[in-house]
């Protein structure tokens, strides 16, 4: 409806994953560039996780586009709760065979065995990615552990990527998968995007669609930045929607007031008080050293670094726990005390003081950070 007023070719909000419209935050190609890694090197297991709309799906079709010529891939999208559904799925998807339904678990690994030992003779790389899987069970993710349990005397045979919401790290953390999760290799959180990527995401998605200027003014990108969080699902949402408003109101420029009209009618302004929770808690971890939060947000030179750190201090904290939930299963003694009696153990030690370096860091770093004051504001 609004296309011929803003002078646009096609709709640049669409919700329905288009490779034209592909754009790549500076975290996406992280993600991207471990993943292509961890494929080359045919190591173990791979975990991509973030929130429903951070962009897992693109950055999934973007590794099968880029390895479709180099290997075997096979993307299940809603993979079966059950393990003996999951393995004729499997089967199914690298087209070994086409009925397999009356075959029995053992035939079925058979066939997955025996077209991974053609492949790899063949010279060809084989990956299994499993969208959606925060929703399997114990069960099956065990199933999915024992496929990679072929391999040869040099490398294994298939390398596992599962991809799914927060809640697969806590599926993870259970004391039964610990063997599954000393072969992950890999753990990225994609994160949402910062101001100024969401700022450049809506212009590459208008100048893909043919729009001569963008009509959204600097306020109004802050306003759909603040509302939806850097999600792009919900930053299409919105800018569709204010696009539709901005039509209805024969407004060339789509202004902040607008914007937030548009937002209250979509109830996505309750994202923004979750946003402001959580400055708040990173407010109290800074007071000490008088850092003002506004310094933090994520459009400062300074976010990559931090994330950097902070990333690297929730995965010697996960190692950490890992080790520690381990330690307990093998003495059938499943705790996790909130206690510092862990600190008896040695490499509890040394991975806490690696933890304590990484925030220290944190502090020095905060010796870059200009002090006291808020930036002006951008004007709507």
């Amino acid at each position: 409806m609004y296309k011929s007023f803003y002078r646009l070719a096609e709709n640049p909000f669409s919700l329905t994953p288009d490779p034209q419209f592909l754009y790549l935050s500076s975290v996406h190609k992280r993600a991207i560039a471990y993943l292509h890694y961890s494929l080359e090197t045919q190591k173990g297991f791979s975990v991509i996780t973030g929130e429903i709309g951070a962009g897992k799906t693109t950055v999934i079709k973007a590794v099968i586009n880029r390895f479709q010529d180099q290997a075997r891939v096979a993307h299940i999208i809603n993979p079966s709760p059950e393990p003996d559904q999951l393995l004729r799925m499997i089967v199914k998807e690298y087209e070994i065979r086409r009925f397999c339904d009356s075959l029995s678990r053992v035939e079925l690994l058979d066939l997955i065995h025996g077209y991974l030992l053609r492949q790899y003779a063949a010279g060809s790389r084989v990956a299994l990615i499993i969208d959606e899987a925060q929703r399997l069970p114990i069960q099956t993710l065990e199933e999915i552990r024992l496929l990679s349990n072929l391999e040869t005397e040099k490398e294994k045979l298939i390398h596992i990527i599962l991809v799914g919401q927060l809640q697969l790290q806590d599926l993870l953390d259970s004391p039964h998968l610990c063997q599954l999760r000393q072969r992950v290799s890999l753990w990225f959180h994609i994160l949402p995007l910062s101001l100024k990527e969401t700022s450049d995401y809506i212009q590459h998605r208008l100048t893909v669609a043919g729009c001569p200027r963008n009509p959204f003014s600097k306020g109004a990108v802050r306003s759909i930045f603040q509302a939806s969080g850097g999600i792009p699902r919900l930053i299409n949402i919105a800018c569709d929607a204010a696009l539709l408003a901005g039509y209805v109101e024969q407004k060339q420029t789509i202004r902040a007031w607008l914007v937030d009209q548009v937002l209250e009618e979509l109830n996505l302004k309750g994202r923004e008080k979750k946003r402001e929770e959580k400055k708040s808690i990173f407010s109290r971890l800074f007071r000490p050293r008088g850092v003002r939060i506004e310094h933090f947000s994520p459009n400062n030179q300074q976010f990559n670094e931090v994330e950097l750190i902070l990333q690297g201090i929730v995965s010697l904290y996960r190692s950490w726990r890992q080790q520690r939930m381990a330690r307990a299963a093998e003495a059938n003694k499943i705790t996790f005390p909130d206690d510092l009696s862990c600190l008896e153990h040695q490499e509890d030690v040394l991975i806490l003081s690696q933890i304590v370096s990484l925030w220290l860091m944190i502090n020095a770093l905060h010796g870059k950070i200009t002090k006291g004051g808020t930036r002006g504001e951008e004007k709507s």
